[in-house]
């Protein structure tokens, strides 16, 4: 019986049709920075309205880039994953200060920074959204294809993907975007402000790549604890920490071989705790290989189109926009398998070229690899069949 994988075919003969042309380093002072800037585009939980922040991951872009040749591969991996996620708005990572994700299915994402939203408005029309709404000092757009809501202001552009294309789909992903930017405005509560675990947890936890109050906390923390952890790179390697502040009652070296065990066992290494009256901190370091050129760590920023016909069971893929990508480094994932390049008739994708994938039933899913020279693959694009 032939895999899907096997049954799969490409546009290489079809071609491409141009449509358009050290343990636990921290970098600075806590006091000179003023607190790490994600906590203020964290909304407080409630009951009834969610973006899934109770888990919360940053990257601080400039801490990544500022390491330059010894950024490690583990670390770059980390830090630049999210940069592939969604679409071109017409900014470069350097632009970023900060990548912010909130836990949930489907993610909501932040890009914090300086934007100039005139380009962002252009680029994201040409990656295929249309206006959707606009308030005060915002303006939001929808894509239906590849279905998301992005949200663009001169200092966040904030993405919700959608479970689907339905109008309740899009009225959620637009409320998750106005909660965020409500956040940022001032005008709905911060997180840091009305819980003080977790303003103390952020900044026990330094700078860096930070993922504070995973899903699943250990099963030994007393109820109430609040915990994270960081990715930082030393200067032969990279160090991981966890920190974890108590509930009142329990002081942190109660913990300490408790933390020391199950980081060992997650992180593979040799684990260094510290404790103080109500927390601790777990740090394990690692070897790394450096990536050199910080750019080979950053995969391209691109906006990927599909469009299916059932009858003929091909799909045509179009660059909308963003990056050129190199060829030679695409791969396509069927159902999770990764085939082989797709051997296309040139060796730039260039936004406005386009090919098409054959063979492809409708409960297929099909996803763009992006190798990169760092070793580091990215996702650039994903399409569900209809029937998947």
């Amino acid at each position: 019986m032939y895999s899907r994988r096997r049954m799969l075919r490409t546009g290489a003969a079809v071609g491409l049709v141009g449509v358009a042309g050290c343990a636990a380093p921290r970098s600075r002072d806590r006091a000179d920075s003023g607190g790490p800037t994600y906590r203020e585009w964290v909304p407080a939980p409630t009951d009834d309205e969610s973006i899934g922040a109770d888990a919360v991951r940053y990257v601080d872009v400039p801490r990544a880039l500022e390491r330059g040749d010894t950024l490690r591969v583990t670390l770059a991996a980390t830090a630049f994953e999210f940069w592939g996620l969604g679409d071109w708005f017409g900014h470069d990572v350097e632009a970023l200060e900060g990548m912010l994700v909130y836990g949930g299915s489907p993610p909501t994402l932040t890009f914090l920074g300086e934007f100039d939203t005139s380009s962002a408005a252009d680029a994201l029309g040409d990656s295929g959204y249309e206006p959707l709404a606009t308030g005060e000092e915002w303006e939001a757009f929808v894509r239906e294809d590849q279905p998301r809501v992005v949200g663009v202001t001169p200092s966040a552009i904030v993405q919700a993907e959608l479970p689907g294309r339905s109008d309740e789909a899009v009225v959620d992903g637009l409320e998750r975007v106005e909660r965020v930017l409500a956040v940022g405005a001032g005008e709905r509560d911060r997180r840091y402000d009305v819980e003080d675990g977790f303003a103390r947890l952020t900044d026990q936890l330094g700078r860096g790549i930070q993922t504070t109050l995973p899903r699943a906390p250990l099963e030994w923390f007393p109820e109430g604890s609040t915990w994270g952890t960081a990715a930082d790179a030393t200067d032969d390697g990279y160090a991981r920490r966890a920190a974890v502040v108590l509930p009142d009652g329990h002081a942190g070296e109660e913990f300490a071989d408790d933390l020391a065990a199950s980081l060992e066992e997650a992180w593979q290494g040799e684990a260094t705790v510290t404790t103080g009256d109500d927390a601790l901190e777990g740090v394990v370091t690692g070897e790394d290989d450096p990536v050199g050129d910080v750019e080979t760590a950053v995969p391209p920023r691109v906006s990927i189109g599909f469009e299916y016909d059932a009858d003929e069971q091909v799909a045509t893929v179009t660059h909308r926009a963003g990056d050129p990508v190199d060829s030679s480094r695409l791969r396509l994932s069927v159902d999770g398998e990764t085939s082989i390049d797709l051997g296309l008739e040139t060796d730039t994708l260039e936004p406005g070229n386009q090919f098409i994938v054959g063979n492809l039933p409708d409960d297929v899913v099909l996803s763009f690899q992006y190798h990169l020279e760092s070793g580091i693959v990215a996702t650039l694009g994903t399409f569900a069949g209809s029937g998947a």
